[in-house]
């Protein structure tokens, strides 16, 4: 009968100390949860970073865009970017503060139809987006019909190897 008593208590305890990771578990998970609550106490005017996901960049281009909030609702960020507004609301963990001082101003932003990120990503980009562009021309580059110089982009060492080039 005792080593069923002594089995009964060694469960018993086992299921204390379970409770008890459980609990400290939950108080911990509870207090990082606070933690990015107010990391992401962001008004209307400040900078933010937003994350570019790899398929809507080039090689070259940057991972981040940097926006301005232009109005917040029920906890949402509408962004605005040097390139115009992004489409859409955005929420505090898709964007990051930017540090710094403040280099973008709302009054800097034209109020035009809302763009998507992939395409303010284009905008911003060296390259031209998502791929690089190459336009093997063997003309110098100077017309339209080089792709480069339609897209208004600069001619790069992917293009045309050692010809003589009139857009770089």
């Amino acid at each position: 009968m005792s080593s069923l008593n002594n089995r009964i208590q060694r469960t018993n305890e086992i299921h204390q100390d379970a409770r008890e990771g459980q609990k400290r578990q939950a108080d911990q998970f509870l207090q990082n949860t606070v933690k990015t609550q107010k990391l992401a106490n962001l008004n209307v005017g400040d900078n933010v970073l937003v994350s570019v996901p790899d398929l809507d960049r080039g090689p070259t281009d940057a991972r981040n865009i940097l926006a301005v909030i232009m109005e917040i609702k029920h906890d949402k960020y509408k962004l605005g970017t040097e390139n115009g507004v992004l489409l859409g609301y955005y929420s505090s963990h898709q964007v990051s503060e930017a540090p710094g001082l403040p280099t973008l101003f709302m009054q800097n932003i034209t109020e035009e139809e809302p763009k998507s990120l992939r395409e303010i990503a284009r905008l911003q980009s060296v390259t031209g987006g998502q791929g690089m562009l190459k336009c093997h021309c063997q003309g110098g580059c100077k017309t339209k019909r080089c792709k480069c110089k339609q897209a208004t982009v600069l001619c790069n060492s992917r293009c045309h190897q050692s010809a003589t080039c009139g857009n770089k």
